[in-house]
């Protein structure tokens, strides 16, 4: 694979609150970056994230082939296990629902599959296109703060994977709560700076992705920057599945390994995690994904009290509409 130089870009205060940098204090290194606590909120952030371009040349240009061959049997299983029975205490009927972030419209799929009305909102513009063929829906393409249409108004907003990538997470919030109707909820997942397994793996482990996250949630903070941009939590969960272990771990050790050598010779971050592309991903997913479907009610038991600490690798959030 090609060397990848890339600029770095400084965030000079804390996501949440605002603090300038000199009240910050060191939480770890993660290939090559900086990330920190906030002194005045707690809240864990990087000090340097890579640019927009860099990062969709360098890090998220996947082919159209891979994006069409994604399997959605694992979104499927979490979305009729996890996402749907929290939907279902909030709204008894389905109605208009806006997913920001789309990607290629797997969760809108499955949305509208249970009755909802859909749209999205999606930055990269190959991906937006999948999700407007798939779901025959509304799909804005850009930044949702802009590219959102002012007059559009939802019943309930998901954001999977999304708010960890805002350098201003609450001017999105803001946005979002604009949007909603009254009576109106977020569904929020987003990586957990409290997962058990950064314990293990320290600044290796892969779901931090550094130099593209900005922020890295726990139950507390995420609270927090929700109740300061009008919304109350209604629930939290925060399950294992035994396909965050293997291959989270996994990913993991590989950059562990390569460490040495990719760092000095890129720019660092995401852009020096190892890559599982190519002719054998899919066989390898394949025979991998079997095995952990198998072993997943044993890993989900086993790390049920993980979960009821709030220390499983995402936390699930829903919220709703408070002023």
């Amino acid at each position: 694979m090609s060397t990848i130089r890339a600029d770095r870009r400084p965030i000079a205060e804390c996501p949440v609150c605002g603090a300038a940098d000199r009240g910050r204090e060191r939480w770890m290194t993660s290939l090559g970056f900086d990330l920190v606590r906030c002194v005045a909120c707690g809240h864990r952030y990087a000090t340097e994230i890579f640019s927009e371009a860099d990062l969709a040349g360098g890090y998220y240009d996947e082919p159209d082939a891979d994006i069409a061959g994604r399997s959605l049997t694992a979104k499927r299983e979490r979305f009729f296990n996890e996402y749907e029975p929290q939907i279902a205490k909030l709204f008894p009927r389905p109605g208009r629902v806006l997913d920001v972030g789309c990607n290629a419209g797997e969760l809108l799929g499955l949305l509208k599959e249970i009755g909802w009305t859909v749209a999205g909102v999606e930055a990269s513009p190959g991906p937006a296109s999948f999700a407007r063929a798939r779901v025959d829906a509304p799909v804005w393409q850009g930044d949702a703060e802009v590219a959102i249409p002012e007059e559009e108004r939802f019943d309930l907003i998901t954001m999977t994977h999304v708010l960890e990538h805002m350098p201003h997470p609450g001017r999105l919030l803001d946005r979002l709560r604009r949007a909603l109707r009254p009576g109106g909820a977020l569904l929020i997942e987003v990586p957990n700076a409290d997962d058990a397994l950064i314990g293990l793996w320290g600044g290796y482990y892969r779901p931090l992705c550094p130099g593209d996250h900005v922020s890295f949630f726990d139950e507390r903070s995420l609270r927090r920057l929700l109740d300061e941009h009008g919304f109350a939590v209604a629930s939290v969960d925060s399950p294992t599945h035994a396909r965050d272990v293997v291959y989270g771990s996994a990913l993991s050790a590989a950059d562990l390994l390569r460490a040495p050598r990719s760092t000095a010779q890129k720019s660092g971050g995401v852009m020096a995690q190892t890559r599982y592309r190519g002719r054998l991903r899919a066989p390898i997913r394949r025979i991998v994904d079997r095995f952990v479907e198998v072993i997943d009610p044993l890993v989900v038991m086993a790390a049920r009290s993980r979960a009821e600490r709030r220390q499983g690798p995402v936390l699930i959030i829903t919220a709703l509409l408070s002023k």
